[in-house]
């Protein structure tokens, strides 16, 4: 007879005379496992948890997010991947930790987190008795990059590209729409509708070049198109069901790809601003701090210049909260400082802010 059973999850099959070989048999071999899973647990080092972590804990992760767990374990496994867990403490987590002074806080709280799961689920498992990662003191991180808007300078030598290079239509959907740089690259014919002057907003390319869900929840939505975007999007080939915007070879875009349609519009740019063609001593005139995201930082500031209220504007740039739309809101530029000064000048004559900043 062939009989099975379940040890922890996991199917064994024993042949046997009769059910009490079976019973015997059975017995033997749980011992047999417990033994292994006792020499297993004492022993198990950083690098064979890893592995074993990686793939039973993690496996339904996007691709973008395994890249930064992997890069995080293998700099941590650098140091410690031969040490077997029971002997990683909390100050080699504090010590590695301290390492990453410098880096952004975005990058350190990662990396905490990851190692606080990676030695939590080793404790469900009872390969630890206790997480070594507790009570660590974050090291000083490096200032947040800060984003901005496109200077008027910037965004006219923007436009006069946009006028004959491929990548144009891409940079006015997100100037003027809005939308994330791979959101751009999901839009397929159906998705933009001329009648009601709105884009569906549904999908995202994804690190590995594939389609999926937008980065969250709130990533779902529509936007309206501005009138002075419609017109272009009236000229091209809105095929239902194929990207609206495509590479010159007419493939959709990937991070690779528009990478490198970014590199040479900025080229295009810098020979707009002055930059001669031939000219053998390079100079680059495009701001170094100018980036694609800087066109849909551009298009929130735009919201608040036209006086769209920031719980709409939350949604429009399909923000998870309203503290993220909020911290490019109070943005303070020149003229807002100028406006809001005018606008508490007449609160004070008691004439109407229109009479006042009109004056």
């Amino acid at each position: 007879m062939r009989k099975s059973f379940t040890f922890e999850g996991r199917r064994y099959f024993i042949r046997a005379k009769d059910d009490t070989e079976f019973e015997v048999k059975k017995a033997l071999k749980i011992k047999e496992i417990e033994d292994d899973i006792k020499i297993v647990r004492s022993n198990t080092t950083v690098n064979k948890w890893k592995e074993t972590w990686v793939e039973t804990y993690r496996s339904d992760v996007s691709d973008k997010w395994k890249k930064h767990i992997d890069t995080i374990l293998n700099r941590f496994a650098d140091q410690y991947g031969g040490y077997p867990l029971k002997q990683i403490k909390q100050k080699n987590i504090q010590l590695y930790i301290n390492q990453l002074s410098g880096f952004s806080q975005v990058t350190i709280n990662k990396n905490l987190q990851i190692l606080k799961s990676f030695f939590e689920t080793a404790m469900d498992n009872h390969i630890l008795s206790e997480n070594p990662v507790k009570n660590i003191k974050l090291p000083k991180a490096s200032r947040a990059k800060t984003r901005r808007p496109i200077t008027d300078y910037e965004q006219e030598i923007i436009l006069k590209v946009a006028e004959y290079h491929p990548g144009g239509l891409y940079m006015k959907f997100m100037l003027y729409c809005g939308l994330r740089t791979m959101e751009v690259a999901a839009l397929i014919g159906k998705d933009v509708d001329l009648k009601r002057k709105i884009i569906t907003v549904n999908k995202n390319v994804k690190y590995d070049s594939t389609v999926g869900e937008p980065k969250s929840e709130h990533g779902y939505r529509e936007v309206p198109i501005p009138d002075v975007f419609i017109d272009d999007l009236k000229k091209i080939d809105l095929h239902p069901f194929k990207p609206v915007v495509r590479t010159k070879t007419g493939k959709q875009y990937t991070p690779n790809t528009v990478e490198r349609m970014w590199k040479s519009y900025k080229k295009c740019m810098n020979i707009e601003m002055g930059q001669k063609e031939n000219d053998n001593f390079y100079t680059d005139w495009v701001a170094p701090d100018l980036v694609m995201y800087c066109l849909r930082h551009t298009y929130c500031t735009n919201l608040q210049k036209a006086g769209v209220r920031i719980n709409i504007a939350r949604v429009l740039m399909g923000h998870s909260s309203i503290e993220i739309t909020a911290r490019i809101y109070t943005h303070h530029t020149e003229s807002s400082t100028e406006s809001a000064r005018n606008l508490i000048n007449a609160c004070h004559t008691r004439a109407t802010p229109l009479e006042t900043i009109e004056k």
